[in-house]
């Protein structure tokens, strides 16, 4: 076959595996119902502005297109970040074919993506995770192909990169930084001209300079937003995260942890690229020192398959006798039996039952530990798309039990954002307005709390509920055993008091930081 017909080939590969992912997911996609965080964003979706108090503005635009282009449907809601996975899967082939992989590399290194249970379970929610992975593996692949071709256009790219990247999610910087020093802890340092590595910055600049300035213009509440995170984040501890991070890519583990240690230990051309590992390497370092979670080092890791494609591929040609069959059907076997549990393909019922199966025969524990620590009989990412028509409708219920009048003098007062979201998007638009003073709703609930009559959502009791007000009613409660949100309340709030209106204001104040009006 002659170079270019070889080339056409691979890149008909490569579309193949981003095909594979897309298709895996658009299967599951409309199951279960929205999550809570894309609730979340699609309420920001309905405040654009060029930064907020917790992320990034680039997921609300992305928001706001979709509906444009593809209406407000569970599964409309995922088609772009479902989009963008598959053009992660996508480098990932190319950046192992540039790396000098042919086709078995490629698709041990696409598969292993593919595979991956922490990679399934996040490339499709209307979440900034899915456009961060894309971005961190598009930066690595100019990288890759600057250090390869020494041209400054490659450069100039991963500029334009970083700067979408901080109108996406901060987190690109932690991955920029590593780069830089694994880049002068190897030879490649000499391709790092100061003049060139300033034009690069300055384009990244540009580029974010929109976000920039709305965080100058705001204090820089990402600082405050960060504290806070840090104050309240539930750290396991460096071994545990150490695990996590092991293992949470399934049989994908044989694949990164190849590359990784090609990376390291090879002499030959793929030394050149042993930044990629020294920068994977300080994250994990930086994780554990600043007691991050595993889901912000997912990005570095679509680089690690590309490069253990690479590898197994030269191992197999070592030891010729071992199937090359028999590593693709391992990591698909594997990651079919993870599948369900990663993954909404099956009915709910059904998904149940098979995790807990799964749980009867192994001591798999993790998916399943929550937020609040505790062990459930689900993933949380399960359970937070579970519910929200019911509290939605149960809301609803105390709203018609207030005049036209009432309803004009009222608010529908929460302390947790997806709540917020989800009445945001499920109430009409006639029914009173959705405050509450949690992450970046904040930024346009109103200073004070002056209102006669307030619907509040909350856990708390009747008992600690019936102190916020002169009088309260409950109406009702959620009552889904396997949503997140079960055993949230709806009260009435008749003439609230000064308790509740100072816990708003304080609320508030923590969220806004200095830019608090």
């Amino acid at each position: 076959m002659t170079q270019t017909g070889t080339h056409q080939s691979t890149l008909r590969l490569i579309f193949a595996f981003a095909l594979a992912k897309l298709v895996v997911h658009f299967v599951a996609n409309h199951n279960y119902g929205i999550h809570g965080d894309e609730l979340y964003y699609i309420a920001l979706s309905r405040h654009l502005q060029w930064g907020y108090l917790d992320n990034s503005p680039l997921i609300a635009f992305v928001a706001k297109i979709s509906s444009w282009c593809f209406g407000e449907s569970v599964f409309a809601w995922r088609v772009i970040p479902t989009l963008f996975s598959a053009f992660t899967v996508g480098l990932v082939g190319i950046i192992a074919r540039d790396l000098g992989g042919k086709r078995f590399a490629i698709s041990v290194a696409c598969l292993g993506t593919i595979c991956s249970p922490a990679l399934l379970a996040t490339s499709y929610f209307l979440q900034p995770v899915a456009f961060d992975v894309f971005l961190w593996t598009l930066l690595s692949y100019l990288i890759v192909k600057f250090i390869k071709s020494e041209k400054q256009l490659y450069l100039y790219g991963a500029a334009f990169t970083v700067g979408l990247g901080i109108l996406n999610k901060y987190t690109i910087l932690l991955y920029v930084i590593a780069l830089l020093v694994g880049l002068l802890l190897t030879s490649q340092r000499r391709l790092i001209k100061p003049i060139n590595l300033l034009k690069a910055f300055a384009i990244a600049l540009l580029v974010s300079t929109p976000n920039l300035i709305w965080q100058f213009m705001h204090h820089f509440p990402i600082l405050n937003y960060l504290g806070l995170v840090g104050k309240h984040s539930m750290y396991p501890g460096a071994a545990e995260l150490l695990f996590q991070l092991t293992f949470f890519h399934g049989a994908g583990m044989a694949v990164w942890l190849a590359g990784l240690s090609y990376l390291i230990f090879d002499r030959q051309d793929i030394s050149k690229y042993r930044f990629l590992a020294f920068a994977f390497l300080l994250i994990v370092a930086v994780l554990i020192l600043l007691h991050g979670k595993i889901y912000y080092s997912l990005g570095a890791f679509p680089a690690l398959f590309a490069v253990g494609g690479v590898c197994w591929e030269n191992m197999m040609q070592r030891f010729k006798h071992i199937p090359q069959a028999l590593l693709i059907g391992l990591i698909t076997a594997t990651s079919l039996i993870a599948l369900p549990v990663v993954l909404p393909v099956l009915p709910f019922g059904k998904t149940k039952a098979y995790i807990q199966l799964m749980r009867r025969y192994t001591t798999l524990t993790q998916p399943f530990q929550w937020d609040d620590g505790k062990l459930h009989s689900l993933p949380q990412f399960y359970a937070d798309m579970l519910g929200w028509q019911e509290l939605a409708d149960k809301t609803a219920s105390a709203c018609k039990q207030l005049t036209n009048n009432e309803l004009n003098q009222s608010v529908i007062l929460t302390d947790a954002y997806a709540v917020a979201g989800a009445l945001t998007f499920y109430l009409p638009a006639h029914y009173p307005e959705i405050i509450s003073a949690d992450n970046s709703l904040a930024l346009w609930s109103p200073k004070n709390l002056d209102h006669q009559k307030v619907i509040y959502l909350s856990k708390e009791s009747i008992i600690s509920v019936s102190a916020l007000a002169e009088n309260v009613k409950w109406i009702g409660t959620v009552n889904n055993p396997d949503a997140s949100v079960q055993g949230m309340n709806i009260y009435l709030l008749y003439r609230p008091n000064i308790v509740i209106k100072k816990r708003y204001q304080a609320a508030r104040k923590k969220f806004l930081g200095e830019s608090v009006d």
